[in-house]
């Protein structure tokens, strides 16, 4: 019930949807209409998915303090196996938490500062409204 509370308010701060009042669909005490767009919300559960992992936290932690580093030396310098940096890179990729640039055969990585401030403005703003309430 919580996550259900947390997924809604962060759609309302981060995706924007649409809240319309005196109409029943979740909640029978509140009467209001959710219109969700499908679209914004799958983007937002990918970026929080890749926020979401301990071993993505500390590779955009490493990305960070080099600011542009290609994958060999991220598994090299962290010890994990290339193919689960990869796979874990791909993720973040695909949510566009990092950017890449390729000079010849090597992969450059860097963080989309933008997407993830703006990720972690939503998070914050709910649980700083949580503990107002």
């Amino acid at each position: 019930m919580v996550f259900l509370f947390v997924a809604i308010f962060f759609c309302r701060i981060f995706v924007g949807i649409k809240v319309v009042e005196n109409y029943k669909l979740l909640f029978p005490m509140k009467r209001t209409k959710v219109t969700f767009n499908n679209e914004k919300i799958q983007i937002s559960s990918e970026i929080l998915r890749a926020l979401a992992h301990p071993l993505r936290i500390k590779i955009l932690e490493f990305i960070d303090q080099h600011k542009v580093i290609n994958v060999n030396k991220i598994y090299n310098t962290l010890n994990l196996e290339q193919s689960i940096t990869s796979q874990h890179l791909r993720i973040m990729r695909g949510a566009g938490v990092v950017i890449t640039e390729r000079d010849g055969k090597y992969v450059h990585y860097s963080i989309d500062y933008a997407k993830v401030a703006n990720a972690m403005k939503a998070v914050n703003h709910y649980y700083n409204a949580k503990a107002n309430a």
